[in-house]
């Protein structure tokens, strides 16, 4: 208690009132950093009452820029500490795949657009910025502008002709776009088709340091700067008003149009911003190497990443990264145990196609989503049986005020059944209006205040001469319905049959 009562008045001082404000608990309102020209926060919490202990508490609404942030900070501390060789390379190869796929599923899940056109966009880019370079001199860190122009002309290049297109025949436009690109660089003589593509690209590190172990570390450090600004973009194109739109009217164009949602304009948009991010990755990619060669475009590495995208789940970045980090570790890293590695990826591609809903990343969620189906299905078959709420529904309740009237009607339930004894019935029968007996009059009044659905009443067929016994819908406008066939001479034979069909509920309650 010590300890918390000085970290208390420490952070009670003005330097740190941001932070107490944020992470410490208070009953001030939440103060909290929003993100640039958003209204979102880096790290968003709520306060909330914890319906089982009642207490005021907060959590987080969206941890995912916390476990970004550990995951980046704990893969750059891993490449400090690994000495393999291949190791490194393979981290390598996975900071520059995933910044690939990431922009891929934005294209795919964000905009709903079936696009392969990726590996053409990225080798493109790569091999005009590599030829920029040789040419003018230029550093390699021009390269990466020199290959964001390019992407976002490829962009429109491809986007335009094909908002036409859907589906399949877009598909079919992005790779034949894909073989086009790759025969016109393999035979081209002025981006080295006789040498198989550019070599001495300028790059960050010396010919010398490019493969050593302190080399091969700076090289997957600098990675990671384009994989993190690609994931920014993700995040803010997939936040925001334009992600949202997309969304929103992914699975009904019609809707979008009858909200007056232009999706050729926004879908446009957002392909030619991820295909600027993909052609810097290019301009990355070929410095990186400091070479580029036409086998980017090749169809096996096309459908080796769209392994990685489908094994992850194209719903989020989240997925695709952990996708990429398995199928780039059984390819890359795992090249001792031969072919048959191939055959693995093709099986948990299927495995994956098969039981998942949405990739690796969403087998947690599936599980949940099963999970909490079997829970309420046995919370209602507990409830129904036991006639009061259980503790784990009861806990899951909000308003407790519904839990103490829930166990206070199950109590009088079980005392009203120790007064149903065949003399009461014998009494209700023989009179069953007026004057009662005390146990009887009990009876009467809880079967009267009862809920208006599914009560039970007498509904008159002849006047004076016919009734029959009825449940109420208690919705204004639809009729009752009737529960039974039998037909009663007098109004008192149909009230004891109503009398005995509460009676009847009242004990299987």
């Amino acid at each position: 208690m010590a300890f918390w009562t000085r970290f208390e008045k420490l952070m009670s001082k003005r330097k740190f009132k941001s932070i107490r404000q944020t992470f410490v608990r208070s009953r001030r309102p939440l103060h909290q950093w929003r993100q640039v020209r958003s209204d979102r926060h880096a790290f968003a919490r709520r306060a909330y009452v914890n319906p089982r202990t009642l207490r005021r508490e907060r959590e987080f609404v969206d941890e995912r820029t916390f476990w970004w942030a550990v995951a980046l900070v704990l893969f750059a501390l891993l490449t400090v500490v690994v000495d393999n060789r291949t190791a490194l390379n393979v981290m390598g190869i996975f900071a520059i795949y995933a910044a690939i796929n990431i922009m891929w599923a934005l294209v795919m899940g964000s905009a709903g657009v079936f696009s392969l056109g990726t590996l053409a966009i990225v080798g493109t880019s790569g091999f005009i910025a590599g030829r920029v370079a040789l040419e003018t001199g230029l550093p390699w860190y021009v390269m990466l502008v020199v290959g964001a122009v390019t992407g976002a002309v490829m962009g429109v290049v491809i986007g335009v002709p094909a908002q036409r297109l859907d589906g399949m025949y877009y598909a079919l436009l992005t790779l034949g776009v894909v073989e086009v690109a790759r025969t016109f660089f393999k035979q081209s003589r002025g981006f080295g088709s006789a040498s198989g593509g550019l070599i001495s690209l300028p790059t960050y590190l010396s010919k010398d340091q490019m493969f050593s172990i302190d080399g091969l570390r700076i090289r997957v450090l600098v990675a990671l700067v384009p994989f993190v600004l690609v994931l920014v973009l993700y995040r803010v194109l997939e936040g925001r008003r334009l992600g949202l739109l997309l969304r929103t009217t992914r699975d009904s164009e019609a809707y979008g149009d009858a909200i007056g949602v232009d999706l050729v304009r926004i879908r446009l948009s957002l392909f030619v911003i991820s295909s600027s991010a993909l052609g810097m990755v290019g301009g990355f990619f070929a410095a990186y190497n400091r070479s580029m060669a036409p086998s980017v475009f090749d169809m096996g590495l096309l459908l080796l990443m769209f392994a990685m995208v489908v094994v992850g789940g194209v719903g989020s970045a989240e997925g695709v990264v952990i996708g990429t980090a398995l199928v780039v570790f059984v390819h890359n890293g795992l090249i001792s145990i031969g072919p048959i590695r191939i055959i693995g990826i093709g099986v948990v591609v299927v495995l994956t196609a098969l039981f998942t809903k949405g990739g690796l990343y969403g087998i947690p969620g599936q599980y949940r989503r099963w999970r909490d189906k079997h829970k309420s299905e046995r919370i209602a078959a507990a409830s129904q049986r036991q006639g009061d709420l259980t503790s784990e529904e009861a806990a899951l309740t909000d308003d407790k005020d519904l839990v103490a009237v829930a166990r206070f009607n199950d109590r009088y339930r079980w005392q009203l059944r120790e007064l149903v004894t065949e003399a009461v019935v014998a009494e209700h029968q023989a009179r069953p209006v007026g004057r009662h007996s005390p146990e009887l009059d009990r009876l009467l009044n809880y079967f009267r205040k009862g809920e208006l659905a599914d009560k039970y009443a007498v509904m008159t067929v002849e006047p004076f001469s016919t009734y029959r016994v009825v449940a109420l819908s208690g919705v204004r406008g639809i009729p009752p319905r009737e529960v039974d066939e039998k037909v009663y001479g007098s109004l008192d034979d149909a009230y004891h049959a109503v009398f005995l069909r509460r009676i009847h509920d009242l004990m299987e309650s």
